[in-house]
């Protein structure tokens, strides 16, 4: 739907930006924003949402409990964004 809305130059200004920073149209840029005042997330209806979970989902069989420190993750998301993408779930 197209709608025409006055804005201040310097907000306009200040959106295209981060806009141009996130490589994404402005008009994406303001869907998000009007989205999240709103409540509700970018281009999904609200009766669509997924149910929300509990965190932490980590977790084994038989309910084994993981204890990680804050260093623990810290050096296990290094080491997992060290490694190159190739497409393939799971590794």
């Amino acid at each position: 739907m197209r709608t025409t809305v006055d804005l201040e130059d310097s907000l306009i200004r200040r959106a295209k930006s981060v806009a141009a920073e996130h490589g994404e149209p402005l008009k994406k840029l303001i869907g998000r924003a009007i989205a999240r005042e709103l409540g509700a997330p970018d281009n999904i209806k609200t009766s669509t949402l997924p149910k929300r979970v509990e965190l932490p989902l980590i977790g084994g069989r038989r309910n084994k409990k993981y204890a990680f420190s804050g260093k623990d993750l810290e050096r296990i998301l290094a080491d997992e964004d060290s490694r190159p993408y190739d497409g393939r779930k799971g590794k």
